[in-house]
């Protein structure tokens, strides 16, 4: 069963064309990367698919139960993080116990105690963006669409948000979408498509196709290329995007 399914999208803004006839099928319990570079349209789909910007009935959702991450600033109804997540439970109907234990667990799993009661106008980007992240994990969407916002965590809180993600993808079958420029989150699920002359092109084996990043005018991941550039050289007998694999490989 497909989660999203986008069929023949057309849209303009102020006469410029954004998407031409796009099509896009997101399998429920996928997660995906959608690689686009600066100004390939990535918020305007992610709100053409919330319906936030009018799709004309283009794009079916099979789950109404839908969250997105960005870096938007609408903290501004709650004081501190800890009323963010509350009314995040709230809003589950969990009874006060429930919420206390609950809160308790993603504090320490994503290691926010410390922030917990701190005022959320003092939160550092990166920590509103992992607040996001939480209070969006807390309420248990089926899909979760990320914009291009986990550049802005740290290593550490990057970690612990892509091993929760994965988890919950793989566990309960929740389905991810991670629309980003950075060609490195492509590690991070299991299928990528790119966003190309205002379509979606589908990449079935990137690796063995490394031509559709220059199109995307995307980077190359760094191991990928790495990995291509040693196989040239026969150092290596077979591209590998895991380090200590290559190592092996090499000083076999």
């Amino acid at each position: 069963m497909n989660a999203i399914e986008i069929k023949c999208l057309n849209y303009k803004y102020q006469n410029k064309i954004i998407f031409n006839n796009l099509d896009l099928k997101i399998k429920q319990g996928d997660f995906v990367t959608v690689l686009g570079s600066s100004g390939s349209g990535k918020t305007t789909l992610i709100n053409l698919i919330i319906n936030k910007l009018k799709n004309n009935d283009h794009i079916k959702i099979n789950n109404k139960k839908i969250a997105v991450i960005n870096n938007e600033n609408c903290n501004y109804l709650y004081k501190t993080v800890l009323d963010k997540l509350t009314f995040a439970l709230e809003k589950e109907n969990k009874i006060n116990d429930e919420i206390s234990k609950e809160i308790m667990q993603f504090a320490n799993y994503f290691q926010i105690y410390k922030i917990l009661n701190k005022n959320i106008s003092n939160l550092s980007k990166g920590e509103l963006i992992l607040i996001n992240f939480v209070a969006t994990l807390i309420n248990k969407s089926q899909i979760i669409i990320i914009d291009d916002c986990m550049k802005y965590l740290s290593n550490n809180y990057l970690n612990r948000i892509v091993k929760y993600l994965q988890t919950i993808n793989n566990k309960d079958n929740i389905t991810i979408i991670n629309f980003t420029k950075n060609s490195e989150e492509i590690f991070y699920g299991k299928t990528t498509t790119f966003i190309i002359d205002k379509q979606i092109i589908f990449a079935d084996n990137i690796i063995n196709n490394l031509d559709v990043f220059k199109k995307a005018n995307i980077t190359i991941p760094f191991m990928i290329e790495l990995s291509d550039k040693l196989k040239a050289y026969e150092l290596i007998d077979s591209l590998v995007i895991d380090m200590n694999e290559m190592i092996n490989q090499i000083w076999k």
